[in-house]
């Protein structure tokens, strides 16, 4: 199913729909993860730290390849750029660039497509987790926000996984461009603007490679929970909430005026959680916040629900 694009923002409002949803940023493709930073002083490196964990990726051979681009969140001034990635013993990892020998025409470096760097992941035996951190710096002398996308190259039909599909996929765009009809974004491994047999390399490369970390959270109100007619308003003190994240989530739910107490929940192995939250008298807002074992933060706020003792009754 093709993901709803949205523009780049911090903050991911998620209201006045029954299943609420945070969708990944527009032109971010088949990305798995986006991390969030702030380049706060002029020339500073900003480091971008994540942890990859065998509970959360598949690697059949021990290690992959990833993808990661930066881009300013929705009308920052800051031109975010990756200087460096490096593994917990500080050692480099990206992988070299495209050759300069290899010419890229206007329309395929267009600015929709974020310029990625390819960085090795390695967890060998006996090692359940690695982290490694990106460094980013503005490209100028500016500052603000950015946004960091991490994408597994290979996954061309965006099912976070690569299979033999996905090679297929691509091999039968080789030769496409930007811009043109048969180009296809998540079939760019290395999102150069064509579609070549690089792509297919890095496809290979990661054959077996599955990722677990979702760039989507959910927070569906129980209908039990829902008294009377279906419109969010109930006589129920508290009240339940089902949804999925990345699997080992914390997520949080925080009355945004502190009428009630926070309350935590974690998502099981499977990315599926349920959370009971207390209500106060009249309309409840709840800023739901999920923090996963990769590094990501997802923030949204939800529909409101309203405690009454008179709740209208549902239609027959």
């Amino acid at each position: 199913m093709q993901r709803t694009r949205k523009t780049h923002q911090c903050q991911f409002e998620i209201q006045n729909t029954e299943l609420e949803r945070r969708d990944v940023p527009a032109n971010m493709g088949n990305t798995f993860a986006i991390v969030s930073g702030e380049v706060a002083k002029a020339g500073e490196l900003t480091p971008v730290k994540v942890n990859f964990d065998k509970n959360l990726f598949t690697l059949p051979k021990g290690k992959a390849t990833i993808g990661v681009a930066v881009a300013p969140v929705s009308g920052g001034t800051v031109s975010p750029a990756i200087t460096k990635v490096v593994n917990q013993a500080s050692k480099s990892v990206a992988q070299p660039t495209t050759p300069a020998s290899k010419k890229i025409t206007a329309a395929q470096s267009t600015s929709t497509i974020p310029k990625p760097v390819l960085f090795d992941v390695q967890l060998g035996r006996g090692s359940a987790a690695s982290s490694y951190t990106v460094s980013v710096k503005d490209q100028k002398t500016g500052t603000g926000n950015f946004l960091s996308g991490f994408y597994l190259p290979g996954d061309a039909n965006g099912d976070l996984k690569v299979q033999k599909s996905d090679v297929d996929l691509i091999k039968g765009a080789i030769g496409a461009k930007t811009g043109d009809q048969k180009y296809n974004f998540n079939a760019d491994s290395n999102r150069d603007g064509v579609i070549d047999n690089t792509d297919v390399k890095l496809a290979q490369q990661n054959m077996g490679v599955a990722v677990k970390v979702n760039p989507v959270i959910t927070a569906r109100l129980d209908p039990a929970s829902d008294t009377g007619a279906s419109d969010r308003i109930t006589d129920q003190r508290n009240v339940n909430f089902q949804g999925v994240a990345t699997p080992g989530s914390t997520l949080t739910y925080t009355e945004v005026d502190g009428k009630v107490q926070p309350v935590t929940a974690k998502a099981d192995a499977t990315g599926n959680y349920t959370i009971t939250v207390g209500l106060a008298d009249g309309n409840n807002l709840f800023r739901v916040t999920s923090t996963d074992p990769f590094g990501q933060s997802i923030s949204g706020l939800l529909s409101p629900v309203t405690y009454r003792t008179d709740p209208p009754a549902a239609s027959a």
